[in-house]
């Protein structure tokens, strides 16, 4: 802008003045007003940050973080304030929204006993819900299975899930014991005389590896002898 002068004495003469005034432009910040982050993740608070100055150029480099209260580690909203000032003392301020999402959780039957050779499904009672997306248990993914029904024995099955934003539920792991059935002894082969009393329970012993001692609850299928 211009500002004119004029001056007169008392001859009459005049004199003239001429002022520029130059209003210079603030600094401007730009990057992501929104950022969303994964639990845990690294957050650098420059990131996608510059600052540019119609006078000064790129003035990225000038940049002052003056508030940032993120942490990673829990969930929830946080803000990141930015200030720059360029070589004729103007200032720009910028506020960054840094959203630290919640990881899906998976929920099940921690353990599982089936007996021998008993049909396994793997997801039975699994579920996994996030809290942006809901429900994602079809997203759920068998990351080990090695279950054998055939062979007692305890066996691990792992989980994992991933939601909408990318972050990895931790690991949900099963325990499967398949049992062993149980055992019963006694004499497979008996001779009695003519008309002697029969017990069919005589030498009959069965045993089991989590129930013991099991005779008591034997029972007789099958029994034509006369």
């Amino acid at each position: 802008y211009e500002v004119a002068y004029e001056v007169t004495d008392s001859d009459g003469n005049k004199s003239t003045f001429t002022r520029t005034i130059t209003v210079t432009e603030p600094p401007r910040i730009s990057g992501e007003s929104e950022t969303y982050l994964s639990p845990n993740a690294t957050f650098d608070p420059m990131n996608t940050m510059t600052a540019t100055d119609k006078e000064d150029g790129n003035i990225t480099s000038s940049i002052n973080v003056t508030n940032n209260t993120v942490d990673t580690s829990k969930p929830g909203n946080y803000e990141v304030t930015y200030e720059v000032t360029d070589s004729d003392g103007n200032k720009a301020s910028f506020t960054r929204t840094v959203v630290v999402t919640e990881a899906p959780i998976i929920t099940g039957d921690s353990e599982t006993q089936l007996n021998p050779n008993a049909d396994f499904d793997p997801m039975s009672t699994i579920q996994a819900t996030d809290k942006e997306d809901g429900d994602i248990t079809n997203a759920v993914k068998v990351t080990n299975n090695t279950v054998d029904t055939s062979k007692p024995g305890s066996y691990f099955v792992t989980y994992e899930v991933i939601d909408s934003d990318g972050n990895i539920s931790d690991t949900f792991i099963r325990t499967v014991i398949v049992t062993e059935a149980p055992t019963i002894s006694g004499d497979s082969e008996t001779r009695l005389n003519p008309n002697a009393d029969f017990d069919p329970m005589s030498t009959i012993q069965a045993t089991d590896k989590e129930d013991g001692d099991i005779t008591s609850a034997v029972k007789v299928t099958n029994n034509t002898v006369d």
